[in-house]
């Protein structure tokens, strides 16, 4: 081993003698005192509180005029059978929140919804829901559901298959359909799959295939449903590359005059309307009032 080398182990092995007796603590290198944004000792302190505000921002000190805590606040939730078919809303052990009962009684009326609710407000029951319903009404229903990320399409599968099959007695084949699919298992899906699965860069490599494979011909043909989740994440050169997968889906639909229905889901943004129209080419009713319960703030 070269001297170098043996410094660099050295060191690395001992980091108390290289950081010194201090290391453990965080400290601000600008005024050398500890910090106060949750490192260190202070990791336990409410970074926003008008303590800690002040004591990390001296100039801001007086600017605070008032602290105020927002209680939590209980849900707002409908009966299912107000907007769900006896047969699936007995299989529900819970309310709707009431956000869910609107977009799915927007979805019965022939909209396309988007929904723009809170984090964990139960957006995925959307769409479930109206996939559960399409099922239940014609068996051969499909639908397509796009993700931005292939771990979020795998979450999601183990997710509506949960809620599908085991909790809502509904058993449509749900699978992802991606590069990381066995090419025996695409052959399957093509011909057998009522939910597919995806994200935008596979739907654009896999559109072509539309002429080729038999199975496409009766996926697009049967597809009832369009899902495209965390829109949010659709904006700049990458919701300009989206719009227009999404434009050349629906020229293929065209081809087998098939019109399905688009669920968008968002984080609360500004325009929820508009930016999925402009994703999509179609317009929306949009459902922002969350009945899901907030935790007190």
């Amino acid at each position: 081993m070269n001297e170098g080398a043996a410094d660099r182990d050295d060191a690395a092995t001992r980091p108390e003698e290289r950081r010194g007796p201090e290391a453990g603590r965080r400290t601000d290198r600008r005024r050398g005192r500890p910090r106060t944004d949750g490192g260190g000792r202070e990791r336990g302190r409410d970074v926003l509180s008008e303590d800690a505000l002040e004591a990390s921002f001296p100039d801001y000190r007086g600017q605070i005029v008032e602290s105020r805590r927002l209680p939590e606040r209980p849900a707002e939730t409908v009966p299912p059978e107000r907007v769900l078919e006896g047969a699936l809303a007995e299989r529900l052990d819970t309310d709707l929140f009431t956000h869910q009962a609107e977009a799915l009684g927007r979805l019965a009326d022939g909209e396309n919804v988007v929904v723009t609710t809170s984090t964990s407000s139960g957006k995925t029951w959307v769409y479930a829901l109206q996939i559960a319903r399409n099922h239940l009404a014609d068996p051969a229903a499909t639908a397509l559901c796009l993700y931005p990320m292939k771990a979020l399409t795998r979450d999601q599968e183990q997710e509506l298959n949960t809620k599908l099959g085991a909790d809502w007695d509904v058993d449509p084949l749900v699978a992802v359909y991606d590069g990381d699919t066995p090419s025996d298992r695409k052959r399957r899906y093509r011909n057998e799959a009522n939910v597919v699965l995806t994200n935008p860069v596979g739907l654009n490599a896999y559109l072509p295939g539309h002429s080729r494979y038999s199975g496409w011909h009766r996926f697009y043909d049967d597809l009832e449903l369009v899902v495209v989740d965390e829109a949010h994440e659709y904006s700049g050169v990458t919701g300009t590359h989206v719009a227009w997968i999404l434009r050349r889906l629906r020229r293929v639909l065209e081809h087998y005059d098939t019109d399905p229905q688009f669920v968008v889901t968002t984080a609360t943004i500004g325009n929820p309307a508009e930016h999925a129209r402009r994703l999509t080419g179609v317009d929306f009713a949009v459902v922002d009032e969350d009945g899901s319960p907030p935790g007190s703030s």
